[in-house]
């Protein structure tokens, strides 16, 4: 019989073998890629700026004070 670590591709001959692994095998990370309006809405009009509108003028008063 066949043993596959749940986290990872490995498999084992035994069943002993495959549990000594998974204790120290890390799970993948589990993303949330989920954010709220405010956010998307923030990110979507960062996007849309032009490099050469008054938005980027600003960061450069900043920048040099």
């Amino acid at each position: 019989m066949i043993f596959k670590c749940p986290f990872c591709p490995r498999t084992f001959s035994t069943r002993s073998a495959c549990t000594q692994h998974t204790s120290s095998c890390l799970p993948p990370p589990v993303l949330d890629y989920q954010s709220s309006s405010e956010e998307s809405d923030s990110i979507t009009d960062i996007n849309n700026m032009s490099l050469g509108s008054e938005d980027f003028s600003n960061v450069d008063e900043v920048k040099n004070k």
